[in-house]
């Protein structure tokens, strides 16, 4: 059963980096916003990073699907300098526009 588990879980996150994606630029458009304004409106504390807390919030209001919104791994992916444990804007857009 936990192989099981294990490969729908790894199924379907296989395309999870694109569903992202999609959703930022969806919901960019959407609001009429650049990455820059979209990045601002989650850095709710004003620390130029995104935590877990504000990746949570992010994510779910974009749309990004269940499968997904696994916070913790989003941040671990986009965290360059893995020291911080949150998104920084350099990080942020340099994925937003790869």
């Amino acid at each position: 059963m936990f192989a099981t588990l294990a490969l729908l879980i790894t199924i379907s996150t296989l395309h999870c980096d694109e569903s992202i994606i999609n959703a930022v630029e969806g919901y960019k458009l959407k609001i009429g916003a650049s990455n820059h304004e979209l990045f601002l409106e989650f850095d709710l504390d004003h620390n130029n990073c995104i935590d877990s807390s504000e990746m949570n919030t992010l994510i779910k209001k974009i749309g990004v699907p269940w499968r997904c919104q696994w916070t913790n791994k989003i941040i671990a992916t986009l965290d360059v300098n893995t020291q911080d444990d949150c998104i920084e804007w350099s990080e942020f857009t340099t994925v937003i526009e790869s």
